[in-house]
């Protein structure tokens, strides 16, 4: 019985801040609050490895836009279209997903990701994974946009397992692109992996 209280608790209490989240203007958190140890996307891969040093790994294959890999069916259109020689370049538990844009003549190889699955970096805010998603809400508010999906997902070899993810649209100040993505992966109320996208 408590069980079945506990599950309908969470179903009201997602239901409501999807409620609360539809009502909400959509935030857009200021420049820079995707950046991890002052590094942002498009720089070159050349110009990473000067500014921290060599990877102590490199992943090659099965590779998202965001680092987290599902299957093959959500490896495919969209953005992952347009980049090819994808890898990851990890820092101990911190990724930096690099690739090479088609149409870009100059064919070099440009960060287009981060993503942090352990405590070997902070974002701009503080917030780490193995935090709990209570000091996430209480750092960054309500999210553009809260996935209950859930599932499992890879990041290069690295399986991690989650119940939600918290997104949060940040702004580019370019034209380019109006904002880039945020998004904190929580499983049992603990952040499990952050990752920043284009």
């Amino acid at each position: 019985m408590k069980k079945i209280i506990s599950i309908l608790s969470l179903f009201i209490m997602l239901s409501c801040a999807g409620l609360a989240q539809a009502k909400l203007p959509t935030i857009v958190l200021p420049v820079g609050e995707n950046y991890i140890l002052g590094i942002t996307h498009y720089i070159p891969e050349s110009q990473l490895i000067n500014y921290i040093g060599e990877p102590t790994e490199r992943y090659h294959g099965n590779i998202n836009v965001n680092g987290m890999y599902k299957g093959p069916d959500k490896n495919k259109g969209g953005f992952n279209s347009v980049v090819e020689d994808k890898e990851i370049l990890f820092y101990k538990g911190l990724g930096f997903i690099a690739g090479r844009f088609t149409n870009d003549p100059t064919h070099k190889k440009l960060v287009i990701a981060t993503v942090i699955i352990d405590r070997s970096a902070v974002t701009k805010r503080g917030l780490a994974v193995g935090d709990s998603e209570t000091k996430l809400l209480n750092l960054y508010g309500q999210p553009t946009d809260l996935d209950v999906e859930g599932g499992t997902g890879y990041v290069g070899n690295h399986k991690i397992k989650y119940e939600l993810i918290y997104r949060y649209s940040v702004s580019t100040g370019n034209g380019v692109m109006d904002s880039v993505s945020l998004d904190m992966y929580v499983n049992k109320g603990k952040v499990v992996a952050i990752t920043t996208t284009l």
